[in-house]
């Protein structure tokens, strides 16, 4: 996993096999975040297998799979601060930021 002064591996650890995935751009867009809103942050969902991907519904080709995807409570930033911070794809549940992404290309933003 990439170093980073706030966040450990067992953050980003995958519940099915063990494995921590982060991208340095993750981990910089996390710490970016984390100075911006002034508080810890927590992740409810860092890397994930394509085990456990499948069975959580992720995306077939989620960018959780790569290391370049967190989920996050809702309310923890706005989206300004998600796209300030460097987030690239962001998910959102009534207007709020739940999933982040750094991944490579333009823009994307979506609804659950």
């Amino acid at each position: 996993m990439a170093s980073s002064k706030h966040f450990t591996p067992s953050e980003f650890a995958c519940p099915h096999c063990g494995v921590s995935l982060a991208r340095q751009k993750l981990v910089t867009a996390l710490e970016a975040l984390r100075l911006m809103v002034g508080h810890p942050i927590r992740i409810v969902s860092g890397y994930r297998c394509p085990v456990h991907n499948e069975r959580v519904g992720g995306a077939k080709d989620s960018m959780h799979m790569y290391g370049a995807a967190v989920d996050v409570p809702r309310g923890t930033c706005s989206v300004h601060q998600a796209e300030r911070a460097g987030f690239v794809g962001i998910g959102t549940k009534n207007s709020l930021p739940v999933h982040l992404d750094v991944r490579d290309g333009r823009a994307t933003r979506w609804t659950y």
